[in-house]
């Protein structure tokens, strides 16, 4: 390396170590993975973690929901995301469309 690129490759590793590691570390707290972990896992493995955290990684709720059903809007009881007629309470959940699950 001459003396003209050793400047622009030290700014090169700034800024992925100041900028796209806190990039990827927020994108994953917002998906409810941890902002640490990822910022270190954004300027170690900077364009595999980055296609990971924006494109592969559920949120967190989308996840919680998946495997463990939707929150009852009347009892906060955990129920199947297709459920219609919560089986804690008894009430109809399917009538509000509010709470209707996705199809």
């Amino acid at each position: 390396m001459d003396s003209s690129t050793s400047p622009l490759v030290g700014l090169l590793v700034l800024i992925v170590i100041f900028v796209v590691g806190p990039l990827t570390g927020a994108a994953a707290r917002r998906k409810g993975l941890g902002f640490a972990t990822w910022w270190v896992g954004g300027v170690v493995l900077f364009p595999i973690a980055q296609i990971y955290v924006f494109v592969f990684a559920k949120s967190y709720e989308a996840g919680i929901e998946q495997a463990y059903g939707r929150e009852c809007p009347y009892c906060a009881e955990r129920i199947k995301p297709k459920a219609v007629v919560c089986r804690f309470c008894g009430r109809d959940i399917g009538s509000d469309r509010r709470f209707a699950p996705n199809a």
